[in-house]
Order: structure tokens, then C-alpha cells, then sequence
């Protein structure tokens, strides 16, 4: 089992044969108090796979990533991922193995929370 360093937002994941799993944690994205979120994820160059494994959030969430910044972000752009997690115990997964290195948005809509942040992808 391998873990990896991530930046404090990120949770560290085993790597299961040549995939490596990563995971964000956010604080609760519709709060008027939450200041803008951003993250960076950095991808094990040991690895053949990326994925994100996303979090649920009540009976539905619907992460969508789209290139660029969250605070320049237009929804009427098409994401270049997207993951729907239905259900609690659900896991959502996003490979993000193929994805250049950049600024991303995550636009998150579920049942426990909304809104968008930003993640550098390294």
C-alpha cells in the first residue's frame, strides 16, 4: 500500500495497482462566510491512473470540473469531467489521469452544500 502527499486539503489515498486515488475535502461552499477555496492536487508521476474520489452528499451530488478558474467561471461552458454520486454511501470517481496540467473550477451541486472552488492540477 502506497500513500501519498497531498496539501492539506487533500486526503491521502492507497494506490491500488497502478491507480492512484485522491480525495478533496472542502468546507461548506454555500456559506456567505466562506471565503473562496482553492486546492492543488498533485498527481504520482508511479502511477498510470488518477482519480478523484469524490464525497457524497446526502441522497445526490453532481460534480462537474471545468477548465479555469472558479472566480472567472462561466457554467455555460462545457466541463471536461463530470461525476454524479447518488446516495450516502455512494462513492463518485473522476479520472482525471489524461487532464493537462492547469487551473480547474469544481462546480459542486448536492443536497448538503453548493457552489464552486478551484483546484491547481499538477
Amino acid at each position: 500500500m502506497m500513500f501519498l502527499t497531498l496539501s492539506t486539503s487533500l486526503s491521502a489515498q492507497k494506490k491500488s495497482k497502478d491507480t492512484c486515488f485522491y480525495s478533496i475535502s472542502y468546507p461548506v461552499l454555500d456559506s456567505p462566510s466562506v471565503p473562496h477555496f482553492d486546492t492543488t492536487l498533485i498527481r504520482n508521476n508511479d502511477c498510470k491512473s488518477d482519480v478523484i474520489i469524490w464525497q457524497s452528499c446526502g441522497s445526490e451530488a453532481d460534480y462537474s470540473l471545468f477548465q479555469g478558474d472558479s472566480l472567472r467561471f462561466n457554467k455555460h461552458t462545457s466541463p471536461v469531467r463530470h461525476s454524479r454520486v447518488f446516495i450516502d454511501s455512494q462513492e463518485g470517481k473522476m479520472d482525471i489521469t489524461d487532464l493537462p496540467t492547469g487551473v480547474y473550477t469544481l462546480w459542486l451541486v448536492a443536497d448538503c452544500t453548493g457552489g464552486t472552488f478551484t483546484i491547481h492540477l499538477k
